[in-house]
């Protein structure tokens, strides 16, 4: 399918087992709008010792 023209925003962890940040950073070639890539520190559930930069990037994306 024809990537999206919408912006898209990834989050990731730095560490996370599952989802390299290669991986991460392919989503790019998914839309031919702004592309976004927010790296945490952590794994998998990063978002648990970053829920409030988690929060404050969907904010700013939402808002």
């Amino acid at each position: 399918r024809p990537p999206l023209s919408t912006p898209l925003t990834v989050l990731t962890g730095d560490t996370d087992p599952q989802v390299t940040p290669d991986e991460a950073r392919a989503w790019s070639r998914h839309t031919t709008a702004a592309f976004t890539l927010h790296t945490f520190t952590g794994g998998h559930f990063y978002l648990n010792d970053h829920m409030p930069q988690v929060q404050e990037v969907l904010r700013d994306i939402l808002v």
